[in-house]
């Protein structure tokens, strides 16, 4: 909590009630007119017994320096807690606090007699040292005026905790003119000075003209009333007085128009310039209001829409664009320019105005985009433009949920992209796990425990928008280039915090296709994209794709970065799953000795000829599957690997492949053969995968058959064929 230190200078309060029943009232504080508040006994007595004051410690000078005044006393005001002025004839109510800029205050303005509101504002606090702002009241009658320093988050309010008021004055309300408006334009009152101002568009008569009037303040009715002569109001302006019957209040009313032809003026009154519709579709109106023009034209819109113009003055009116995008319209960009019919005699350049329209072909994939506010965030300037300019996407924001929707909500839609903004506590994206749509994810931290339980996310190295490519022919690295270490830069100049890989540590049979560094000591490296099939999902139908890209970076995002995005798009939504690489060891060599290979069990036995020695031993190893590693590497001691083998694990970084290893020596010095299923020690036929096998003598009589090791110790001396399903292999009993 920032603490400020602060002084009511001034609180100008007019007693309507007698103080006895002022002071009966809970949270209320008031006093005779006027009362200057200097002492703690006058500021605090009250307002501490009520529970909103924090303290009545005086601030030290340290602590009042550069605040809103030098020689503050503090009014603290605890969060949740309110103080109510009561007061009559109120005109103007003027705070000024110190806080932490997003707190503030709600003010409610109500009458004292029925308690009707007549005002709620919310307002939050734009400056940490010194805030003001002025409520409005205008009341002939008594009101209250509740100032409440709020507990929970509410419109422009985005933090909650003590705020403190350096000072309040209450100005008593007068006569008013709260509004003079001729030919709907409005005049500038300025009630300080009496005087109210306005321009008419040019060639306006100026001899007849009758405002509309608001009375304010205790005003109940002015004069002079009907058409008034104006034309030489600069010189003479008309006197208008606002009366209550005892008090009055005059204003001197100058209304001019241009001496010569201005330049037009558009502004947009009504609907968006910007639209993005499928063909066949009506687009929202668009409404321009236009000054000092006659009309007005428009260029650049697709077929089916058009402009026009209706007067509503005297050089003045409103042009509008309407109407239904033709179905036959070529899907694209359409960038239009509204251009102002200027008066006769204006000189000056064309006054225009532009906007766009992203006209989406019928059969475009609607796209719920999720995010944590109602519009995309302020670094989002690179991946949602690319979304939603693009012909074959229809985009809708969502405003992630506090609670968890009904699944049915994204009925409408073909996928669903989480913003990375959102937090991985939101109730909404949590439920998301479940949800049977495509889903692309760019927040790894909804991984973690207590949310999908899919692993631990990290913020990741800083600075670092480049990814490690595990598994590039995955579609979607399609028309991609990677650099030559197979590595991609995704972020160009990425904030701190770019990439932001995950550990996944219970998702068996999804797929790690990319890694990013870690932040921890020697940046070890994570799954930075995340292929998850639906059957490991727990859905029916549909993919899965994680790209952790923080949002403090999507302003940094690369050509690469966007192309890999609709890459990912479109194989969540079309062809085949991309299949978890192997995990199998496809070869196992030492000393340019095979092993023989049990991938089924998971078991590997090497023999060498006796003598050659097996306590320093470095297999060469080959991997089946792109994108997987081993461990352990390097030399290796198999002496006891007979009874303890050595074991070998394969890896993706997700998934596990662990192989019992046996390297071991023969009973002589040679080399026996061997082939992928069996082998020969000089006594024993080995068929680690008991396969069927054959053996003949050299003559071609069949002498055994059998699927377990063959004993050949006891046969003659000689030269035997061994035969399986698939393979021979010659062996000599000596």
């Amino acid at each position: 909590m920032k603490r400020i230190m602060n002084k009511i200078l001034a609180i100008c309060i007019i007693g309507l009630m007698s103080v006895s029943n002022l002071i009966s009232q809970t949270n209320v504080y008031s006093g005779t007119y006027p009362i200057t508040m200097q002492g703690y006994d006058q500021i605090y007595k009250n307002p501490l017994d009520s529970g909103w004051a924090g303290t009545t410690a005086a601030p030290t000078s340290t602590q009042r320096n550069g605040k809103c005044f030098t020689t503050a006393t503090d009014a603290n005001f605890n969060s949740g807690k309110n103080i109510t002025y009561w007061l009559p004839n109120c005109g103007v109510m003027t705070l000024q606090v110190n806080g932490t800029v997003g707190r503030g205050f709600i003010i409610t303005v109500t009458k004292a007699s029925d308690n009707t509101q007549l005002s709620r504002t919310v307002w939050a606090y734009t400056n940490g040292t010194c805030s003001s702002t002025d409520i409005t009241v205008n009341s002939n009658e008594a009101v209250k005026i509740t100032l409440l320093s709020p507990s929970s988050k509410e419109g422009s309010i985005t933090a909650t905790g003590s705020s403190y008021i350096s000072y309040i004055n209450i100005t008593k309300s007068t006569p008013l003119i709260s509004s003079f408006t001729v030919n709907g334009v409005a005049g500038t009152i300025d009630d300080e000075n009496g005087t109210i101002t306005l321009q008419l568009p040019y060639g306006s008569d100026l001899s007849s003209l009758e405002p509309e009037i608001t009375l304010g303040g205790t005003a109940t009715d002015y004069s002079p009333k009907g058409a008034q002569d104006f034309t030489n109001s600069v010189a003479m302006p008309v006197v208008y007085t606002a009366t209550d019957g005892t008090n009055t209040k005059n204003y001197n009313v100058t209304i001019t128009t241009p001496a010569t032809p201005p330049a037009p003026e558009i502004t947009l009154s009504s609907g968006s310039s910007i639209q993005a519709l499928k063909v066949g579709n009506a687009i929202q109106d668009i409404v321009y209001t236009l000054t000092n023009a006659t009309g007005a034209t428009v260029t650049g819109l697709p077929a089916g829409l058009s402009g026009s113009f209706e007067s509503t003055g005297t050089n003045q009116g409103t042009f509008t664009i309407s109407g239904t995008i033709t179905a036959s319209e070529t899907p694209g960009t359409f960038n239009y320019t509204v251009t102002a019919t200027p008066i006769v005699g204006y000189e000056g350049s064309d006054v225009t105005t532009t906007g766009t329209f992203y006209v989406k072909s019928a059969t475009a994939i609607n796209i719920c985009y999720l995010v944590a506010s109602t519009t995309p965030s302020a670094t989002d300037t690179r991946l949602y433009p690319n979304l939603y300019s693009n012909p074959n996407y229809y985009l809708t924001i969502r405003q992630a949920a506090s609670t968890a929707p009904s699944p049915s909500v994204y009925d409408e839609f073909d996928l669903i992209i989480v913003n990375e903004i959102i937090t991985g506590t939101n109730a909404e994206i949590v439920a998301l796990k479940s949800v049977d749509k495509p889903i692309l994810n760019l927040k790894s931290f909804v991984y973690n425990s207590g949310r999908w339980n899919w692993g631990t996310a990290d913020n990741g190295k800083s600075n670092n928008g480049t990814i490690t490519v595990w598994q590039p022919s995955h579609p979607i690295f399609n028309g991609i280039s990677l650099n030559e270490d197979n590595t991609l830069d995704l972020l160009s100049g990425a904030a701190t915090k770019g990439m932001q890989p995950v550990d996944i540590t219970s998702v068996p049979g999804s797929i790690n296709v990319a890694t990013a560094p870690k932040s921890s000591s020697g940046n070890p490296m994570a799954v930075a994209i995340h292929d998850v099939p639906a059957s490991v999902r727990g859905v029916t139908n549909s993919k899965y794709i994680l790209i952790p890209i923080c949002n403090d970076s999507y302003d940094k995002m690369t050509d690469a970065a966007l192309t890999l995005i609709n890459n990912a798009i479109d194989y969540l939504l079309h062809g085949e799953q991309f299949p978890a690489p192997s995990l199998n060891i496809s070869s196992f060599v030492v000393d340019g000795k095979s092993g023989i290979i049990d991938n089924t069990n998971n078991i590997i036995t090497t023999i060498l000829p006796l003598g050659h020695g097996i306590s320093d031993i470095t297999p060469v190893v080959t991997l089946q599957g792109v994108g997987t590693i081993y461990s352990p590497t390097g030399a290796q001691d198999f002496t006891d690997s007979e009874s303890n083998p050595v074991e070998y694990t394969v890896t993706d970084l997700i998934n596990n492949k662990i192989y019992s290893v046996t390297v071991k020596e023969g009973t002589v010095a040679v080399d026996f053969p061997t082939t992928k299923s069996i082998f020969f020690d000089g006594k024993v036929l080995h068929n680690p995968q008991q396969v069927n096998l054959q053996v003949f003598d050299i003559s071609g009589r069949l002498l055994v058959v059998s699927n377990k090791d063959i004993d050949m110790s006891s046969k003659a001396k000689g030269v035997y064929i061994v035969k399986s399903e698939e393979e021979r292999m010659k062996i000599n009993v000596r």
